[in-house]
């Protein structure tokens, strides 16, 4: 009876069952200073490695005075491939922020069959903004729309306490979509387990076990304690 039990134990999963495409948007722009640029740049570290299943693929794009995917979902390999495209990743030297050039990228080129889009999955944009858009824009209309269409749930993530709640609930188009930091520094404190709770709501145990890793240890360590006394 002790086996079965002690195999359990030892082995519990902590990968999302279901598949998931998640799409990275990251504000480049000359507004980030590059202390705040690489605090960004942390917290998407952090951020993908929150989702470890290999069911779960990435794409990667940075947006600026303009869009350019680093990576779509056709061409994502595993979590050190991106990591090193974040890594790569430089600030920008235009002010511009043209979030509605960066929502036609992204459905042109990652939520297509060209950038290896599946059927039947969830489907997330995570846009990280310093502030506005410098250009009018609306998810609406044109590829924010045609987005939702495809059933891609926006999420708007502000990395500091004066980024618009307007813009934010715009982007996201649900205020329960809507996260922001106080600073860039904060994000993976304020953000991250929220944000991975939520899109893994009924489709993970990771997010739950995360959240409860102390308790869960502990409990671990006596269970294995007892079943080695007794083995």
């Amino acid at each position: 009876m002790l086996a079965p039990l002690k195999e359990y134990i030892f082995s519990i999963p902590t990968d999302c069952f279901v598949p998931v495409d998640i799409a990275i948007a990251v504000d480049n722009s000359d507004s980030l200073s590059t202390s705040d640029f690489d605090n960004i740049k942390r917290f998407l570290k952090q951020l993908v490695r929150a989702f470890p299943s290999p069911e779960i693929r990435f794409s990667l794009l940075e947006y600026g005075d303009s869009a350019t995917v680093l990576t779509d979902f056709r061409k994502y390999r595993d979590q050190i491939q991106l990591e090193n495209l974040i890594d790569n990743m430089e600030k920008g030297v235009s002010p511009e922020r043209r979030v509605d050039i960066a929502l036609e990228t992204i459905k042109d080129e990652v939520f297509s069959l060209q950038g290896g889009l599946r059927h039947g999955h969830p489907r997330y944009l995570l846009f990280v903004s310093s502030d506005d858009s410098t250009a009018n824009f609306s998810v609406l209309e044109g590829g924010g729309k045609q987005l939702r269409d495809l059933g891609v749930t926006i999420v708007a993530i502000g990395t500091n306490r004066d980024v618009s709640e307007e813009f934010l609930q715009k982007l996201a188009g649900d205020r329960s979509f809507v996260y922001k930091a106080e600073e860039p520094g904060q994000l993976g404190d304020s953000v991250l387990g929220e944000l991975s709770r939520e899109m893994c709501s009924g489709n993970c145990l990771f997010p739950l076990i995360h959240a409860f890793r102390n308790e869960i240890n502990f409990l671990f360590c006596r269970l294995r304690g007892q079943l080695e006394h007794v083995s």
